[in-house]
């Protein structure tokens, strides 16, 4: 069976262990067709951003946002960018989700792979 071939896998992850799963199949798809895989986190914005600096002060607000974005950067390379061989192009993305839309329209990403759940998926 022939399959299509992707120019851009996009992978969406939670960092939990059924994501885990589902990069294998992203990035086998993206090795395979020689595609530029999209490793994605969308955050939750946060409605009450003023009402927060307010209260902590814009200084320990901007240190954790550092603090939580070096979080993310660890799990990005523990979880999956250690797992991708050389010569495989990646792209790690972190985007609140109010801003996904526009970044997603500016990439020309009209085709994406979505795999989550694969784990359970595959048992089925």
């Amino acid at each position: 069976m022939e399959y299509p071939k992707y120019k851009k896998v996009l992978f969406c992850t939670d960092f939990s262990e059924n994501s885990d799963y589902a990069f294998d199949f992203a990035y086998g798809i993206a090795k395979r067709d020689e595609g530029l895989l999209y490793v994605l986190h969308v955050r939750s914005a946060n409605p009450h951003q003023a009402f927060v600096e307010n209260a902590v002060g814009e200084e320990i607000l901007e240190e954790v946002q550092k603090n939580i974005q070096e979080d993310l950067d660890n799990n990005y390379k523990e979880r999956y960018v250690k797992k991708i061989e050389n010569g495989i192009r990646y792209k790690v993305v972190t985007k609140s989700a109010g801003k996904m839309r526009r970044y997603s329209s500016l990439q020309r990403m009209r085709r994406w792979i979505l795999l989550s759940w694969a784990r359970m998926a595959e048992q089925e």
